[in-house]
């Protein structure tokens, strides 16, 4: 069952290894954090160890093509997609707060480290949750694994008169970590 991709296309899963996981019996496994650097995804470089946010920055690990890497309005979660990004810093964080926009109503699950909230958006208006996440600590750091989950989307080019993206877009989302203080 977990190997069925394997078994029928062996030299795309031998070249390409990150790719089974991201669909079918595997993804319902869970994510190992305590080796994030060791997952399959690290052969996809641009993926992976990705920096976003100032102050503090983190470090960012894209399990799944369900959502972009970052461009001017923040991260593409794709629509009726769920994307799983895992957030590594070298302290705890105490809060993590996910800023949300579409240019389209959509439904939003944001869900870090077993904390789950939603956000129902309207056209054009932001929207954010702020979650206290619970994390993994490991090799001198600390790894959250996010979920995001869109319900709904459009395509740009068929909205935007000047756009060609041809992509299913959900919404744009922007994190901003709150490091935990020194006890």
């Amino acid at each position: 069952m977990f190997v069925g991709q394997i078994l029928v296309n062996p030299f795309v899963s031998a070249k390409e290894p990150y790719l089974a996981p991201e669909r079918g019996l595997l993804r319902l496994l869970p994510v190992e954090l305590t080796m994030v650097r060791d997952l399959p995804i690290a052969l996809d470089q641009p993926r992976t160890r990705v920096l976003h946010g100032n102050n503090p920055r983190v470090q960012l690990y894209f399990l799944d093509h369900n959502a972009s890497l970052p461009e001017p309005p923040g991260i593409w979660i794709y629509g009726d997609r769920r994307a799983d990004i895992i957030v590594r810093h070298s302290e705890a964080l105490e809060t993590i707060t996910v800023t949300a926009e579409s240019p389209v109503s959509v439904d939003l699950s944001v869900d870090i480290g077993g904390r789950d909230r939603r956000i129902s958006l309207e056209p054009g208006v932001p929207g954010s949750v702020t979650i206290q996440p619970r994390g993994v600590n490991s090799r001198n750091s600390w790894a959250y694994l996010m979920q995001v989950t869109v319900t709904g989307g459009f395509v740009p080019k068929l909205v935007e008169v000047d756009s060609e993206d041809g992509r299913y877009l959900g919404a744009a989302i922007t994190l901003m970590a709150t490091p935990a203080t020194a006890p």
